[in-house]
């Protein structure tokens, strides 16, 4: 009832009087985890419930609150536009994503709508993981200054016989080079949430 009723503090509490009651009862285990989660928790629920599906491995109702916990947590970790759009706004959350997504499809609970969930889940990491140019007109453009710096300086320095002009000009091209690449290719969750910066209200982990 006060689980329903929205009131995380009393149902917690009332679970864990059953539990110190019945030490092994899992409706009370579960139902403790579930708080977890609607509590805005739910990492340690997905913490919590591993335990508990190591000890019931073919429990078919733990593995389906732990599948649903993960799904729970994987929204959790993200951030929140204004117009309540889910964005990875971190390494650390891209990554909690995927382990998510493949954890659930592990767990093959029967739910579609975990399944779909999970794939959907595991196609947004595999975009976000994507490499692009950004801003791509001004990147293209520098790498071919870059380039045809470089080759003027290698034939300037065989034309001149003069191996420290050849040398250099390889040096300072590779080295441009790189700094065009760590500056201007990034990931598309990278871009995505730069886009989106203004407009988020809410902080993932």
């Amino acid at each position: 009832m006060y689980l329903a009723r929205n009131q995380w503090r009393l149902a917690a509490e009332h679970y864990q009087r059953a539990l110190d009651l019945e030490p092994g009862n899992l409706l009370a285990r579960l139902g403790l985890n579930q708080v977890r989660v609607c509590a805005g928790d739910a990492a340690s629920a997905v913490t919590a419930l591993e335990d508990l599906h190591a000890t019931r491995p073919d429990d078919q109702v733990v593995r389906y609150y732990l599948a649903s916990a993960w799904c729970s947590a994987a929204e959790q970790c993200r951030s929140r536009t204004d117009d309540d759009v889910l964005v990875i706004t971190s390494e650390k959350q891209l990554r909690y994503c995927e382990q998510a997504a493949r954890r659930i499809v592990e767990l093959d609970v029967a739910d579609r709508e975990l399944a779909f969930g999970a794939n959907r889940l595991m196609a947004e990491v595999a975009a976000g993981r994507r490499w692009l140019w950004a801003p791509e007109g001004i990147a293209v453009s520098l790498l071919v200054l870059t380039m045809a710096f470089g080759l003027t300086a290698v034939v300037a320095g065989g034309a001149m016989a003069s191996p420290t002009l050849v040398i250099g000009g390889v040096v300072v091209g590779g080295a441009v080079l790189v700094g065009i690449v760590l500056r201007c290719r990034r990931q598309v969750w990278r871009v995505r949430a730069d886009a989106l910066a203004r407009r988020i209200h809410i902080t993932g982990w």
